[in-house]
């Protein structure tokens, strides 16, 4: 700091705290740099010819720092990391050098930046401490930041290996359910009604039959989560009538024979 006066020409003594200073007086003026090397309140006053001048008082204290992250929560997926970046600086906006503390892991700053990766292999959140201890003119400051752990979302997928039947039919169901920790019940629906229940830890394949003809809707349900809809169209075999001719001609007082057939759309 700069510390300044107004004085008769000649010496004046500057007492800051409990050490003094002699300086010369020009001009009716005097000055001196003086930098302080502890935090306090500093009592600052002049004497000359035994005359003390009014008191200032200097309060010093470290610039203060602030920790800045991109994120305040940061979300990500179990067995997978978290990446948490951010930077440091000081009241001026100064990037700043040192090292910042995170789960107990000490990270170098690069020009004021730092990342750092968390790893989870369950579902959970937490609250992490980011710290940075200061210098010999700086205050350290701290920032708490949450992270959390996600189970993959669960999907089910399923098909048929065919979607027109006759009643009396099978049909097989394949499917697979993603983002189950071991084994898990599904519930296959038909019609909004529960047809089955199974239990997979990913795969499975069963059947469905039905006994009568319409359309049926079909998907699988774990836990609230839906898979895709696929439809069994389940009708009866058209049939139809054959005949040899489809315009018969004779005479009065004979018989005309009419002949034919049966087939299904099969040709059974």
């Amino acid at each position: 700091v700069s510390i300044y006066g107004i004085a008769e020409n000649g010496e004046v003594t500057v007492y800051i705290g409990n050490i003094s200073y002699n300086l010369s007086v020009s001009n009716n003026t005097f000055s001196m740099m003086y930098s302080f090397s502890r935090e306090g309140v500093y009592e600052i006053y002049a004497i000359q010819n035994g005359n003390k001048s009014n008191t200032v008082y200097a309060n010093v204290s470290k610039i203060p720092t602030y920790i800045f992250t991109d994120k305040d929560v940061y979300k990500g997926y179990v067995n997978s990391n978290i990446t948490i970046s951010g930077y440091v600086t000081d009241y001026y906006g100064n990037r700043m050098n040192g090292t910042v503390y995170i789960l107990n892991d000490s990270i170098p700053l690069n020009n004021g930046s730092f990342i750092y990766n968390i790893f989870s292999n369950k579902s959970l959140k937490m609250n992490v401490s980011i710290s940075y201890i200061g210098d010999v003119y700086h205050l350290p400051s701290k920032k708490i930041i949450t992270a959390e752990f996600l189970k993959y979302p669960t999907r089910i997928v399923i098909s048929a290996d065919r979607y027109n039947i006759t009643p009396g039919e099978t049909i097989n169901l394949t499917g697979e359910i993603y983002g189950v920790d071991g084994e898990v019940d599904i519930y296959i629906i038909v019609n909004n009604e529960t047809y089955k229940r199974i239990k997979t830890d990913g795969k499975f394949v069963t059947n469905i039959s039905f006994n009568s003809s319409g359309v049926y809707e079909i998907y699988a349900m774990q836990n609230g989560s839906k898979s895709n809809t696929v439809y069994a169209n389940v009708s009866k075999i058209p049939t139809y009538i054959f005949t040899d001719k489809d315009v018969y001609r004779g005479f009065v007082n004979s018989n005309i024979t009419i002949s034919g057939y049966i087939a299904d759309y099969y040709g059974n």
